[in-house]
């Protein structure tokens, strides 16, 4: 459920809703389940900048990075913090990467396939 809120969230209105009732256990959460609502979160708060993601990533960049022993955990927070506090362009690449257009994958398609 995490990953669809993190993929749609432009076309679900309640999407920080959603996310929050997750943040409650997020100390009791599988490493996986933690990892993705890291990733999650800041996806929405670069794409929906309001009050209300601004918060959410204080609260799950706290408790990733203070709250766990988890070191793949702690080391992505940290990442995404710092990236996010220096510039937040740089901070969406991690989380949403430029994809190719159907032009370009052709293109790479030709040539792969002619040996460059």
């Amino acid at each position: 459920m995490i990953w669809i809120i993190g993929e749609y969230e432009e076309r679900i209105d309640n999407a920080d809703e959603l996310l929050e009732s997750f943040f409650e256990t997020f100390p009791e959460e599988p490493a996986q389940v933690q990892l993705q609502l890291v990733t999650v979160t800041v996806k929405l708060f670069l794409k929906k900048p309001t009050e209300g993601p601004q918060q959410m990533i204080q609260v799950v960049l706290n408790n990733a990075t203070m709250d766990t022993d988890n070191p793949d955990l702690r080391n992505r927070a940290y990442i995404y913090w710092r990236l996010l506090s220096t510039d937040p362009e740089l901070g969406a690449l991690p989380v949403m990467p430029v994809q190719a257009t159907s032009q370009q994958a052709g293109h790479c398609h030709t040539k792969c396939r002619h040996g460059f």
